[in-house]
């Protein structure tokens, strides 16, 4: 079985001063895995986020690239 995974960026539409904070564009991208290898891409995942970010509880965390570019944070 192929798992899809899409997303979205760039629509939070936020202006500071009078600019968009991330943009007015949509970015859309995505990914296909073969369900054989989504448990060990999950794992790294994981592991990068304990090695970059600090965050123990990865499941009550979520990270945005904006907030990190903005430097607010996850």
């Amino acid at each position: 079985m192929i798992l899809v995974y899409t997303d979205e960026s760039g629509i939070n539409y936020e202006l500071h001063n009078k600019f968009f904070r991330d943009g007015p564009f949509i970015i859309r991208g995505g990914m296909c895995i073969d369900d054989t290898k989504y448990f060990h891409l999950e794992r790294m995942f994981i592991q990068l986020i304990e090695d970059y970010f600090g965050i123990d509880n990865w499941q009550k965390q979520e990270i945005h690239a904006t907030n990190i570019w903005n430097r607010e944070g996850f």
